[in-house]
């Protein structure tokens, strides 16, 4: 299996959501996406390569879809960087990937 590394700012973007997912729909909602996202990170651990590729946010930049969110990450050898996870409706760019 692949290493998973996940960024301190990836980290924050998904106690915000949960955080979030909780108050406009309660605890059970949030906990379903706490383990819809546990699963997907099991997934890219197993198929790194999984997620499409998009060379316009980093030269190893994929994304793996967490509907409605998309979790933006690195994948370099045997390690998967998670650099942010984020609202998949917003226009996503290098510069917000960095703020």
């Amino acid at each position: 299996m692949t290493r998973l590394v996940i960024s301190a700012r990836a980290s924050r973007d998904v106690r915000e959501i949960l955080e979030h997912l909780s108050e406009l729909a309660g605890p059970s909602v949030a906990e379903k996406y706490a383990r819809d996202l546990r699963a997907l990170y099991e997934r890219l651990s197993m198929f790194p390569a999984s997620g499409a590729r998009r060379t316009a946010l980093g030269p190893f930049a994929r994304i793996a879809v967490w509907t409605p969110y998309v979790l933006v990450y690195d994948h370099i050898n045997e390690e998967i960087g998670v650099v942010r996870v984020l609202d998949g409706r917003r226009n996503i760019t290098r510069r917000l990937l960095h703020r």
